[in-house]
């Protein structure tokens, strides 16, 4: 019962990140007035921060040793990729970029706790990888789509065309931005998946007598 409730809580943990992810993205495109220094700032050191998010949530999950040198190489690739991140957003003046890898991170981490090293977790991995390249060839396929459903306003644009950066993320905004949303929500649904896959998986399992 207790190992259950632990489960469930991580889950909720892993999903409130996840929403909180979500929510960003989606702000940013329905009130883009609102959200100007996320859209102008935040370009394609995002997919950076995603990759390191699920490499290191790769290493720490799939660290074997003994339990005192498990707990040091945690902490010392958590504290590394921290400061990585942490250095970036100071010299960018973006604090988005540690908040969006610090999210990403926690729905990785608390759902493998959430399915207990099952044969899920194992695999979490390389769904990532596969849902991040599904939702960029999405959005990449159907950018004029987006552009049309959320219209940013003469401003903010004329602000991202005068940064003197160019490519398709620079020149419809809404891409990015539709992608975040889009992943992330993948993510949420197929962490639900694999946690309740995982749990009936378990509970069907035959006890040995």
């Amino acid at each position: 019962m207790q190992s259950d409730i632990k489960r469930i809580g991580a889950l909720m943990i892993s999903v409130i990140a996840s929403v909180s992810l979500i929510w960003i993205f989606i702000s940013s495109l329905l009130f883009p007035e609102k959200n100007v220094n996320f859209i102008i700032n935040t370009g394609m050191l995002i997919f950076i921060f995603e990759f390191l998010s699920v490499h290191s949530s790769v290493m720490i999950i799939g660290i074997q040793q003994s339990p005192k040198k498990m707990f040091w190489l945690k902490v010392g690739l958590f504290s590394f990729y921290f400061l990585f991140v942490t250095v970036v957003a100071l010299v960018e003046s973006n604090w988005f970029f540690l908040f969006l890898f610090l999210s990403s991170l926690a729905t990785k981490i608390f759902l493998n706790k959430a399915v207990d090293r099952s044969i899920m977790s194992i695999l979490t991995p390389f769904i990532y990888v596969a849902l991040l390249l599904i939702s960029v060839s999405i959005v990449c396929s159907f950018p004029h789509f987006f552009e049309i459903i959320f219209p940013f306003p003469a401003e903010i644009m004329q602000t991202l065309t005068e940064s003197g950066s160019t490519g398709l993320f620079i020149e419809v905004p809404q891409t990015l931005l539709s992608w975040g949303a889009l992943y992330y929500s993948l993510s949420l649904i197929v962490n639900l998946i694999i946690f309740f896959v995982a749990r009936r998986t378990k509970i069907e399992q035959p006890v040995l007598k």
